[in-house]
Parts: C-alpha cells; structure tokens; sequence
C-alpha cells in the first residue's frame, strides 16, 4: 500500500478543519448562547469538572489498558497506542456494529505491529474489563440507591454473564 504525498494529506488535514470549522458556527448560530450561560451557571461546577475530566480521560486510559494487555511488539508505545484507541473510537462511533472491533484489531496490526490473533485478544480482554468496569458501576449504584427487585435480579444476571465470559477467557 502506497503513502499519499505529503501535500495531499496536508491538504486533506486543511480540508476537514475547514468541515469542522463550518458545522461548529453553523452548531453555534443555532444556540441560544444567553441560556446557555443562565443554565452553565445554575451548574454544580464540581460536577462539570468531574464530568469533563472523565471525557478527557477516557482515551489516555483506554491507550494505557490496551498498551498493557498487548503483548510486546516493535510498534507497541503509549503514542502509538493513543493513535491506535483514538482511530478505533472514531470507527466505533462512524459505523454499524462489529466494524470498529474489527478495524481496531487491523490498527493494533498495522500501527502497533501486534499480529492479528494477538490483537483479538487484546479486544477480548478489552471487552471482559469494560464489563468488569461496568459491574462496578452497577455495583456502586445498587449499594447506593434503592433498586426495584427486576434491577436487582438484572444485574445478578449480568454479574454471573460476566463472570460465565471470564471464565471462557
């Protein structure tokens, strides 16, 4: 596979700032910016903070837990693994199911140098800790807050789903 020249991929970077520039005025010419700021300030702005440091690090842990789980590879550095997580959440978001799994196990190839069967393994363990992740969250809020008894009994199930999956891996 060839490389495209330089000043083409330059020009498709200016291309789609250029994309990104207009729909962020044309997003902002429709908002009504003075309620927008009675509704920022009426915000706890703890928990504004809170919310907007775990967006932010969302893909340097993601790049962190997949740098961990792979195995060692010549390509395999925390950059290229934040390059890596950051195009897979992009074809997660941009397609239909099944597509940005397989493409992340294609980066994780191409950029990381991880062979393929290597790399369905990482988004194995990938998939089994963001479902262990999940159980803790369920976990937390069922000890928290009172759940009708269906909630409960759906997060038993999942619990002993997750549990049958670790298991398997």
């Amino acid at each position: 596979m060839s490389v495209p020249p330089r000043w083409l991929r330059r020009a498709a970077h200016v291309v789609a700032l250029l994309v990104l520039v207009t729909l962020l005025g044309l997003a902002a010419s429709r908002l009504d910016l003075a309620r927008t700021a009675l509704e920022i300030s009426r915000a706890r702005t703890a928990w504004i903070a809170a919310a907007l440091l775990c967006f932010v690090a969302i893909l340097p842990l993601w790049a962190m837990q997949w740098w961990l789980v792979a195995p060692p590879a010549r390509g395999r550095t925390m950059p290229v693994m934040l390059r890596v997580v950051a195009k897979t959440s992009s074809v997660l978001n941009t397609t239909p199911m099944l597509v940005g799994e397989a493409a992340g196990v294609v980066f994780l190839a191409t950029d990381a140098g991880v062979d393929r069967a290597s790399g369905m393994a990482v988004l194995a363990m990938d998939q089994l800790l963001v479902g262990l992740a999940k159980l803790g969250v369920l976990a937390a809020a069922a000890s928290l807050l009172p759940l009708p008894g269906a909630m409960l009994a759906g997060i038993r199930a999942l619990c002993v789903g997750v549990g049958v999956l670790l298991a398997a891996l």
